[in-house]
């Protein structure tokens, strides 16, 4: 069986390039959220949507107002008290303060709904002289306006991902075609291994050192003791391979 040890052997050392050499030569996975473009397109994204949070907390704010309004508290009354303690609580959100980043993800020409959903995010506070109806008007519309420029940021945010996945997936190839590789040679021991068992022939473990085979098409990682890939760089390491 010198052709079975010599591909295992093969396979012992694309598996030491694999477990050694991978990480050190490319360095860890590159992340699409480490992109500033997409970080800033998220950071708008992110900015939108806490202010959006912001206008439905004051809308519940004036339904609780106008329910209230007028109405002497009622202790014994464990609706009127939850109403007041929400009440409470809603009458003391701070300010919305804009965050930062969110301007940084502004394009040179931002599309009309982003435009004017940051607008909205910037803008005055709304004016107290207004009467419940007019403020819930008022939150009703920029509520909507938010919500287009979410739709849209949500859409750009998009469309960077798709970019920035294929120009990572281009620098990724070749590691991925030589993982391909790998699998590909595992599959010719497995079919060995079929073959020796279709002819009768038992594998018996001190003469035939028959790895999982299965191991390399599964990976996994080495670090995680449970691992195809953990297994295989335990077992290679008590045959003296690694």
């Amino acid at each position: 069986m010198a052709v079975d040890k010599e591909i295992c052997m093969a396979l012992a050392a694309k598996l030491r390039t694999a477990f050694a050499s991978d990480n050190a030569a490319h360095g860890p996975m590159p992340r699409v959220a480490d992109d500033a473009e997409f970080a800033a397109a998220s950071a708008l994204l992110g900015l939108f949507r806490d202010h959006l949070a912001l206008l439905e907390r004051q809308r519940m704010r004036l339904i609780i107002e106008r329910e209230l309004d007028g109405r002497p508290a009622d202790p014994r009354s464990p609706n009127d008290t939850s109403l007041r303690a929400r009440l409470a609580s809603l009458q003391a959100d701070p300010p919305f303060t804009p965050a930062t980043p969110g301007r940084a993800a502004l394009p040179n020409a931002p599309s009309p709904a982003i435009a004017a959903a940051l607008a909205i995010v910037d803008g005055a506070p709304m004016p107290p002289a207004l009467d419940h109806g007019a403020q819930l008007a008022e939150i009703d519309r920029r509520h909507a306006a938010v919500r287009v420029g979410i739709f849209e940021a949500t859409d750009e945010c998009d469309r960077i991902a798709n970019e920035v996945s294929f120009r990572l997936c281009l620098e990724i190839q070749p590691r991925w075609d030589a993982a391909q590789a790998l699998a590909t040679e595992a599959q010719v021991v497995k079919d060995l291994r079929r073959d020796m068992v279709s002819a009768g022939i038992r594998p018996l473990s001190h003469v035939i050192r028959m790895a999982p085979v299965r191991s390399p098409l599964l990976l996994g990682s080495p670090g995680e003791w449970n691992s195809e890939l953990a297994s295989w760089g335990r077992l290679l390491n008590s045959w003296g391979l690694l």
